[in-house]
């Protein structure tokens, strides 16, 4: 049995939100949806939830994976299972692609993957052959060519974002043609729109001609193959050491200096076409989080009117530098140390502006880490970590962080956290809401404090 989702307050939804639990939603699948065989259908024997996406007041979409063997590791959530999302309230007109769904007498429109236009490409992945032989003939466009041995192929979903992109990781053992040596090959398949993946296919080959002659100060995953009409494109998939393992078993001083050089290098590396995020942009992203984060907890909505009322008026004190190449979704989630190695990931936000938007959101992520659940970090350890990330920048930059600036963006960080764990749904989201209130309100009225408010 799979425990239902963490649902906000919603009048608008909340009839919704509490019938589409995993066993209700597996249930209604299994009896109604006639687009898969009644075999197959009764096979299932468990459910796990993929992903969830969910806009206060308007609507709620959540994937599921149906696993239909016992045998089959509960997490092989793909391609063994079969994916559905659900969306409510129902649109009309439904689309053909769709199935209506009925849970106590309400409506839901139901998506078999891989029905989704927008993620066709990723049929190529689905069977066994094509994976294989899509993948053997990204391998000979190699400088070096490999030959793949099918039997050691193995998939893994990472990421379904319901009409928005999927990610897969496929792993294989290939022999090089020439020297028969044997070795692992792994890729990040990312299936989304053809215009999203050419946009990320020129950012990954900017940054990584950049990042080699950067001497090494970091890397990114390279291209390994691509179907841009078809919305495929595959990057190595980095297997290497989580920052937090790093810092929790080593020197966690050098570790971030080393860390705050290759973001100043990335900060340094010149990517055309990029979108320039601003103050103005900044306080208008946090306005929308504020709003929705409102009325998905509605006890909290005038504290969160007032923090937005505070930031903008001390949004107008700050005086914003050159613009610098932005990561824009920067933490410790998205670096990776592999042979001495650190890999910066996820391009998919960059965009140009004040280089303390990167510096303030890590700082954020790490000393958050101490009131989120799914991570063992203590909050003397998480503070600590945000604390000497900051002390490094400033020795780096050879100047004082700009606090006001900080302070604007840390703000905007926290918010973003939390709106970010609400819209999908995370359990524990309403709790560290009120944590990530508690610290931006701190932060906002005592100008000594950044982000170690306690």
């Amino acid at each position: 049995m799979t425990p239902l989702l963490e649902t906000p307050a919603d009048d608008v939804l909340a009839g919704f939100i509490t019938r589409i639990g995993p066993d209700s939603v597996m249930k209604a699948c299994r009896d109604q949806m006639t687009s898969l065989d009644e075999t197959r259908r009764s096979a299932w024997h468990d459910v796990r939830m993929v992903e969830a996406l969910y806009h206060p007041g308007r609507y709620i979409r959540v994937a599921y994976a149906f696993l239909p063997e016992r045998s089959v590791p509960s997490t092989r959530l793909w391609p063994e299972s079969d994916v559905v999302y659900v969306h409510a309230p129902v649109r009309q007109p439904v689309s053909r692609r769709g199935q209506l769904l009925t849970i106590d007498g309400q409506d839901f429109e139901a998506y078999r993957f891989p029905n989704d236009r927008r993620l066709r490409g990723l049929r190529k992945f689905a069977s066994t052959a094509d994976a294989l032989r899509v993948w053997q003939q990204w391998l000979d466009q190699d400088e070096t060519s490999h030959e793949i041995h099918g039997s050691t192929l193995q998939r893994l979903l990472m990421r379904y974002v319901p009409e928005h992109k999927w990610v897969v990781r496929l792993r294989v053992e290939a022999s090089n043609r020439d020297t028969k040596e044997r070795t692992k090959r792994r890729m990040a398949v990312r299936c989304a729109s053809p215009e999203s993946c050419r946009v990320l296919q020129q950012r990954h080959a900017v940054v990584s001609a950049a990042a080699r002659d950067s001497g090494d100060t970091f890397r990114v995953p390279a291209v390994v193959g691509a179907d841009i009409e078809q919305g495929l494109l595959a990057v190595e998939w980095n297997r290497g050491e989580p920052l937090i393992e790093m810092l929790q078993e080593g020197d966690s001083h050098s570790l971030l200096e080393n860390l705050v050089a290759a973001i100043a290098s990335f900060h340094a590396t010149p990517v055309p076409d990029l979108d320039t995020i601003t103050t103005a942009d900044v306080v208008s992203t946090l306005k929308a989080a504020c709003e929705e984060l409102s009325q998905a907890y509605p006890n909290l909505a005038a504290r969160l009117s007032a923090l937005f009322a505070e930031l903008e008026k001390q949004s107008l004190r700050i005086s914003v530098p050159a613009a610098v190449t932005l990561h824009n979704d920067l933490h410790h989630g998205q670096v990776r140390f592999k042979k001495g190695r650190m890999a910066l990931l996820d391009l998919e936000r960059m965009c140009v502006g004040d280089p303390l938007i990167d510096v303030a959101n890590f700082a954020v992520q790490l000393r958050m880490l101490g009131d989120r659940r799914d991570f063992s970090v203590s909050m003397e350890t998480a503070t600590r970590w945000s604390d000497e990330f900051v002390d490094a920048w400033a020795r780096h930059q050879g100047a004082p962080v700009d606090a006001a600036r900080f302070r604007c963006y840390a703000v905007r960080s926290l918010i973003g956290l939390a709106h970010g764990l609400m819209r999908h749904l995370r359990v524990g989201a309403a709790s560290l809401t009120q944590q990530c209130l508690d610290v931006a309100e701190i932060i906002l009225s005592s100008p000594q404090h950044m982000v170690t408010a306690q």
